[in-house]
């Protein structure tokens, strides 16, 4: 789909103050271009002296019919579609384009074009491979300015060389979008609002920027339950994903969009780049989380089943993956192969092994992914991912299976299959012993077989467990995602509104919170949790960010001769955790949202050393609400870039962070802080003894 560009172009003409020679002929430079952002204007001389006024306007108009079918052997043929001149509609865009440089009203206009242009749904270019047919490369939606760059990519991705550039370029991979993000009802609404908001607005931080319009394509089956609790939403993969809690009573931003259609969502916004308005409700949710229970929906996580006749999942998988994945396993009884299924039976409460989180490496080391794998039975594997990466992991999977286990091995994405909760705080157990208790005496069953085997529930471990009066149970992993002690539930989607209302009911006594996503990345960011796709990407490696010790060289995987070669060399650079010592969240007008530059300072007697120099920059940031201190997490690397960079180096040297022009001296961190424990004796529940257990920090 293309939305219209309409574009008014002058006679040549000199605004006042240009040069003219004695002959009337123009010889002074040319203005530059002017990018109105308030309102979505663009103005430029071109060198026949002729001015081109354009813009967009805040609700573009879709171009509907842009492509026809011709033939079998051409299915797709592009028609250029003939747009009427709409003068009515430019004249939103001439106004203030006039009075902005009213010397433009002298101009002769020597025509008004109309023409379509297309965008993708996040209004950045397409370039690399598509997720559906390997080694077909595309390079679309790509703006003249970067053509140079992109011609220098696809070169290196033609030829799979090293990336000269030393950047990843998720943010331009097709595999960003998932199959619902070529429907063309979401297209046409998507559209109206990109062309402006991509070019013209001014896009705050995420995750607090979300586009107004094609919202919906996803929900979790307990949407409703989240959005009468209060949920703001972001979109990521086209999931309607909780950000934030609000009551309404104290919303301070829109529920739908005047301009651009009616949503259903509340969409999460926020007007600047210092302290944001959600701060204390944050505040709240984190608090659960710390101190009592937290309710979280994950279900856009990515999921995935693999699964064979043989050992060919296995074989994949460890070859994939540069942790250990062939482990002993527990004795559960599953029921199907290529089907993954959690059939309630006597054995349900036995032990499922579960990894901890494992890079999946490429051919240089750095992480083309980052999971979590939970092993059901000898051949059968249920791999968590991230959000972002759903069609990026199917595609990374598929593509190095071998030919000759095409038969063998199957690979399914169950993403939209099931129903994740994760129920989060010291209390978390207790919850979950309440709701499996329950359900034992609903079903009638002893209660001494259930407790006696929670009790024997380590971290990294996963179990099937009973919720509700349904028969089928749910997969229980205990983990959380942020360090915090905590269990993710994973249910068939039909389970999951029933679960949810039992977790909920039982939560009562436990002051149980809802918390969104916004929460989730303050409470990792403050343990020192790495994310993929937002600190870890295609050129970071498991030695730079401090995960050596989850790689298993005692076999072969993807990447292990560059990760062996960097173990012997040395790292340029390494992940690191900042604490900003004088920042002080109520005064300072604009905080750190990632991308901020890390220096070497020499005095370290306080903030903007003269002479610090440049060392890295920051990926992701948060503020810490046991540590007190806004906390950066970032790489930085040694003055001279041919110098590998040491413990010493780090801890023995001065770094300063750059927010907003002013710099501010940090306490840097190698390895998670210990946090103020949370630990203590717990509330007892009704139908359990009193229980101790320490804080989850890993």
């Amino acid at each position: 789909m293309a939305c219209e560009h309409q574009l008014l172009v002058t006679e040549p003409f000199d605004l006042p103050g240009q040069q003219q020679s004695t002959d009337g002929q123009s010889t002074g430079p040319l203005i530059p271009i002017i990018n109105d952002f308030d309102n979505r204007t663009t103005v430029y001389q071109r060198l026949d002296r002729t001015f081109v006024l354009t813009g967009y306007e805040k609700v573009s108009n879709v171009v509907r019919k842009l492509y026809r079918s011709r033939s079998t052997d051409y299915p797709v043929d592009v028609e250029i579609p003939k747009i009427p001149v709409r003068w009515n509609h430019f004249y939103y865009l001439l106004d203030p384009i006039l009075n902005r440089i009213p010397a433009l009203r002298q101009a002769k206009y020597r025509q008004l074009y109309t023409r379509p242009e297309n965008f993708t749904p996040d209004g950045r270019p397409l370039i690399g491979e598509v997720a559906e047919i390997k080694n077909y490369i595309i390079a679309a939606g790509v703006w003249p300015s970067l053509t140079g760059g992109t011609a220098k990519l696809l070169e290196e991705l033609i030829l799979n060389k090293p990336n000269s550039f030393q950047h990843d370029f998720w943010s331009l991979d097709p595999k960003r979008f998932i199959p619902l993000h070529s429907n063309r009802i979401f297209l046409f609404d998507r559209l109206r609002e990109i062309p402006a908001k991509a070019r013209y607005n001014i896009n705050f931080p995420t995750p607090h920027n979300s586009y107004q319009t094609g919202h919906g394509l996803l929900r979790s089956p307990l949407y409703k339950r989240l959005k009468d609790a209060g949920a703001y939403f972001t979109q990521y993969m086209g999931h309607e994903r909780p950000a934030v809690y609000l009551s309404k009573e104290t919303e301070p931003y829109r529920t739908e969009s005047e301009d651009c259609g009616i949503l259903e969502e509340r969409v999460l916004e926020t007007p600047s780049f210092g302290k944001p308005h959600w701060f204390n409700a944050i505040k709240q949710e984190y608090n659960a989380c710390r101190e009592r229970v937290a309710i979280l929906d994950y279900t856009s996580f990515a999921k995935f089943q693999i699964s064979s006749v043989h050992d060919e999942a296995l074989e994949l998988l460890q070859y994939l993956c540069s942790n250990n994945v062939d482990i002993p396993i527990g004795s559960i009884v599953l029921t199907g192969l290529f089907v993954f299924s959690l059939k309630f039976s006597a054995n349900f409460l036995n032990f499922v092994t579960f990894y901890p989180p494992t890079g999946m490496q490429n051919d240089r080391g750095g992480f083309e992914n980052d999971v979590s794998i939970v092993r059901l039975n000898e051949r059968n594997f249920f791999l968590i991912g991230p959000t972002e990466s759903q069609t990026r992991c199917m595609a990374w999977l598929r593509s190095n299976v071998l030919e000759d286990d095409f038969d063998q091995i199957a690979i399914r994405d169950v993403t939209n299959d099931f129903t994740a909760i994760c129920i989060m705080g010291p209390y978390a157990k207790l919850l979950l012993i309440d709701v499996v208790v329950a359900a034992a005496l609903a079903m009638k069953e002893p209660i001494e077989k259930y407790m006696k085997q929670l009790d024997q529930f380590p971290f990294f471990t996963a179990k099937e467990l009973p919720i509700g009066s349904t028969k089928t149970p749910v997969l229980a992993c205990n983990l959380s995602h942020t360090g915090e002690l905590g269990f993710v539930l994973y249910m068939h989607n039909q389970q999951a509104v029933q679960c949810y209302d039992q977790l909920v009911a039982a939560g009562i006594k436990y002051g149980i919170q809802h918390a969104g996503s916004i929460c989730v990345r303050s409470l990792r960011i403050e343990k020192f949790f790495a994310f993929w796709g937002q600190d870890l990407d295609s050129t970071s490696t498991p030695l730079e960010c401090g995960r050596g010790f989850r790689v298993y060289y005692d076999k072969n995987f993807l990447g292990k001769e560059a990760l062996l070669r960097q173990k012997r060399e040395g790292c340029k650079r390494r992940y690191v955790q900042l604490l900003l010592d004088s920042f002080d969240i109520d005064k300072e007008p604009l905080w750190p949202w990632g991308n901020e530059p890390i220096y070497l300072a020499n005095n370290g007697n306080g903030d903007n050393d003269p002479n610090a120099k440049p060392v890295g920059m920051t990926t992701t940031t948060a503020y810490g609400f046991t540590l007190g201190r806004m906390v950066c997490l970032g790489y930085i690397s040694h003055p001279d870039p041919n110098v590998t960079i040491t413990n010493d180096y780090i801890l023995g040297s001065n770094f300063e962070v750059e927010v907003g022009g002013k710099r501010f001296s940090a306490h840097i961190n190698l390895h998670s802080p210990k946090l103020t424990d949370v630990s203590g004796t717990y509330m007892p529940s009704t139908t359990t003894t009193t229980t101790t257990m320490s804080s989850n920090v890993s």
